[in-house]
């Protein structure tokens, strides 16, 4: 009876431990997705086309960062190019509508890297339960003719030597992108006075960057050829971003 009961609890430990597993081990490939809290609740405003939110709405998206629509913000969409809306039929349809609030909202705000901004959207839709063609899809378009705005990072109360530190880092990448597709334009200090630590008295300061996006290479009159590219091919969100025109010249070449 004792040997059956520790076989017993064993075997319970191992069918626990197997499950566990299960869900922590994700399969090869596997995305982790958001998850939006509670639902879109508006009203048409009299012009027929904006919206009126009468209550916030929430996205957290797959790195637990909450992005919220707040009450009272109008959305019209804008923040999705006309060239897409032929492909869904306007932006506030189907499972489309939940992902266009929350990237019409980051859009007017503009508190975050426009890149990262649309990567949401994009996120957004595959957790709505839109086809990952289709999220490609509409991930190039707001990403390739969406709107983009300059790069503004604050970094507060830091010792001035690490301030100075940084600053050095990112003038050496002044060339190259900082983070998300933007040229740093003007780094500078500002010093915000001292602080105690360790009996010892040193001065702070906020490093702050500044930088213009980039310009896409892209215009409206491309937008067909790029949803052939993606029809056609396999694309990753990384290989979307990374289009260039000498991807369209390979298209026109193929369908010569």
């Amino acid at each position: 009876m004792f040997e059956q009961s520790i076989l017993a609890r064993n075997l319970t430990i191992a069918v626990v431990t197997l499950f566990t597993l299960l869900c922590i081990i994700k399969p090869a490939g596997a995305q982790d997705k958001g998850r939006f809290i509670g639902s879109v609740q508006a009203e048409w405003l009299d012009d027929g086309r904006n919206m009126k939110l009468l209550k916030d709405f929430f996205y957290i998206d797959s790195k637990e960062k909450v992005w919220v629509a707040k009450t009272g913000l109008i959305v019209d969409g804008a923040s999705i190019p006309k060239p897409a809306w032929s492909l869904i039929g306007g932006p506030f349809e189907g499972n489309y509508r939940d992902s266009s609030v929350i990237h019409d909202s980051a859009c007017k705000a503009r508190l975050e890297n426009w890149e990262r901004v649309h990567e949401v959207f994009y996120e957004g839709m595959l957790t709505s339960g839109v086809s990952e063609n289709m999220a490609k899809l509409m991930y190039m378009a707001v990403y390739h003719f969406g709107p983009r705005w300059a790069l503004r990072r604050k970094e507060s109360s830091l010792p001035v030597s690490s301030a100075i530190d940084r600053a050095e880092k990112y003038r050496r990448m002044s060339t190259a992108a900082i983070t998300y597709s933007a040229s740093i334009e003007n780094i500078r200090l500002e010093r915000t006075g001292s602080t105690a630590s360790n009996g010892t008295k040193q001065e702070i300061a906020d490093l702050i960057i500044i930088g213009n996006p980039t310009k896409s290479t892209f215009d409206e009159s491309n937008f067909d050829q790029l949803r052939k590219i993606i029809e056609s091919r396999s694309l990753t969100p990384e290989d979307i971003r990374n289009l260039s025109i000498k991807d369209l010249e390979h298209i026109r070449d193929e369908t010569k």
